[in-house]
């Protein structure tokens, strides 16, 4: 019977972290996490031309003439910023969040062109711009479904109350009631034109003996597969990301010296540390 050296086995869970490129190694749980996942692969595969020889055709040389990495996880969370992310847009800067009740009665028609939020303090007194999209729930009927959005003009704060200037008159027959919520939402425009910007990637794997860390650092990365967004009742749903890695160029270089004192004597593009 063959007998295990060490007690290094590899089962558990793995962080994912997601921020600027010249930040990778800095990358922190707590602000750059995506999150709950499931089932990280990192696969590098290798494409080689082969010499042979003789009517035998028997082999005398190989050379490696392609490498692809790819790294593979199921995100669960479906915050604005991971379905960004999905959609191959920039993640951070759709990070729009609240959900406050409203403070005064909404009846539908020409005079309904504002809304009053109350519980909303200091700290988040800013969190709304012109241009910004509320939604309005009809949480009090348990009409979960009933939701108005609106664009916002003006949002004027004081005393924990925050009085929002809408774009048009919610219509008649939209109507909400006292401690109906509000929801600051984010538009994420899924297949547009605008290009996503290359990031850094961190990915802290634990083994479950002595839980020591395997930590992986891809300095440049992109999302390239991800999206989904479906409602079923028999599982919970997830995202099957995809980054790709690249590899950095002069320009990279110049741009972000920190990665050339890093990886500059390394012709790679995806780094793993393990004691």
């Amino acid at each position: 019977m063959q007998q295990s050296i060490t007690n290094q086995f590899n089962i558990g869970v793995s962080t994912v972290m997601v921020g600027p490129m010249d930040k990778v190694l800095d990358l922190t749980p707590e602000e750059h996490s995506i999150g709950l996942i499931k089932n990280f692969s990192l696969t590098s595969e290798t494409n080689e031309v082969t010499l042979t020889q003789g009517l035998r055709n028997t082999q005398v040389d190989s050379q490696v003439t392609g490498v692809t990495t790819q790294m593979s996880m199921e995100v669960y969370e479906y915050t604005a910023k991971n379905l960004a992310y999905a959609a191959e847009l920039a993640g951070e800067n759709f990070t729009l969040s609240g959900n406050y009740a409203i403070d005064t009665a909404i009846t539908g028609g020409d005079s309904a062109t504002s809304v009053v939020l109350k519980g909303v303090d200091t700290a988040h007194q800013g969190d709304l711009q012109a241009g910004d999209t509320i939604a309005l729930q009809s949480t009090s009927t348990k009409e979960y479904d009933k939701v108005y959005l609106a664009k916002v003009t003006k949002a004027e704060w004081l005393d924990n109350k925050l009085t929002i200037t809408l774009d048009k008159a919610i219509p008649t027959g939209w109507n909400f009631a006292v401690d109906d919520r509000c929801f600051f939402v984010n538009l994420i425009p899924v297949g547009s034109d605008e290009v996503q910007p290359y990031y850094g990637v961190k990915i802290v794997g634990i083994l479950p003996n002595g839980n020591e860390p395997v930590t992986i650092i891809c300095p440049k990365a992109k999302v390239t597969a991800g999206f989904n967004l479906g409602f079923t009742t028999d599982n919970y749903g997830n995202m099957p990301f995809e980054f790709t890695p690249y590899d950095l160029t002069k320009e990279d270089y110049k741009a972000y010296p920190q990665l050339k004192t890093a990886f500059k004597n390394y012709n790679a593009n995806l780094f793993v540390y393990k004691g």
